[in-house]
């Protein structure tokens, strides 16, 4: 996914990543109910959006599974475009713009604000997001401790893409590595480390100042 530089790269190979890496069977909503919701609201939908929505949308664990993508037949428009995901305790909504080839990402409710500068890049930083928080097992995650960054760095590589802003579940980095996937959450609380699919030595010698879900946890 390093070298994907078009949104047609990107989602081409988010739908690898999720079927070589995840076992997952990448899915969407059906192309009629798609077409059907773009009608009602008469909105046009860029390639990107139209790609994630009939191929990956309605992927658990990878496009929704701790936040909730609406079906097609509950999309609204909302304040800076069309709503398509909620946020699991309701506290906000994100909603993409309907101009542009590759329309930006907003969030509405609390933490509003600008996203991600483009759909695909959205896409990429959230199905990793999912895919962290639905592992099984959990992922083992507590706040991180000074040098977090250049920890996760040394031994995950840099951040992947884009990394999300400050609103909605932002500001998040995401990590793809043969040593697993990894999150570095912050925000108005404390910086937060998530891990998933990492070997549980590796995970214990993470800079986490008390760990809320213990690495050994993700062995049992």
């Amino acid at each position: 996914m390093r070298a994907a530089a078009t949104p047609e790269d990107r989602l081409g190979a988010l739908e690898t990543f999720a079927r070589q890496s995840l076992g997952l069977a990448p899915r969407g909503w059906a192309p009629a109910e798609v077409e059907a919701a773009r009608r009602r609201l008469d909105v046009r939908l860029s390639p990107p959006v139209t790609r994630w929505m009939t191929r990956l949308a309605d992927t658990f664990g990878f496009a929704h599974g701790q936040n909730h993508a609406r079906s097609p037949r509950a999309w609204t428009l909302g304040e800076r475009g069309l709503v398509f995901l909620d946020e699991c305790q309701d506290n906000w909504r994100l909603e993409f713009e309907l101009e542009g080839a590759d329309p930006a990402v907003h969030a509405t409710g609390e933490q509003a604000g600008l996203v991600a500068r483009s759909f695909s890049a959205f896409a990429v930083q959230h199905a990793i997001f999912e895919a962290v928080m639905t592992a099984d097992r959990g992922a083992a995650n507590g706040p991180a401790a000074e040098g977090a960054r250049d920890w996760l760095r040394a031994n995950f590589g840099p951040p992947l893409g884009e990394p999300l802003l400050a609103a909605g579940p932002g500001p998040l980095d995401v990590h793809v590595s043969p040593s697993g996937l990894a999150l570095f959450q912050s925000g108005s609380q404390a910086p937060w480390i998530f891990l998933a699919r990492v070997p549980s030595e590796l995970a214990r010698r993470a800079p986490v100042l008390e760990w809320v879900l213990e690495p050994e946890d993700l062995q049992r």
